[in-house]
């Protein structure tokens, strides 16, 4: 028995993950907003800028289990 048998029978079809296109392969149409790519057509607040340039760990996952608020508010 192998995994395929193991999947459902209404989900056999899906097809595979398939990445957003690029705005490159997307230049020839004009205001094209790529909402499933989480784009921000109007580009990061001045605020935003300002709390990331004073941040050292931007770039690192919050903590999904709000611990510190958690502890906060206990």
């Amino acid at each position: 028995m192998g995994i395929e048998d193991k999947i459902r029978a209404d989900l056999k079809g899906f097809g595979g993950y398939v990445a957003n296109k690029s705005p490159e392969v997307l230049q020839m149409a004009k205001r094209i907003i790529k909402l499933d790519a989480n784009e921000n057509p109007y580009g990061c607040s001045p605020k935003v800028l300002k709390a990331l340039s004073d941040s050292r760990t931007w770039n690192i996952y919050p903590d999904a289990n709000q611990t510190k608020l958690r502890e906060m508010l206990a």
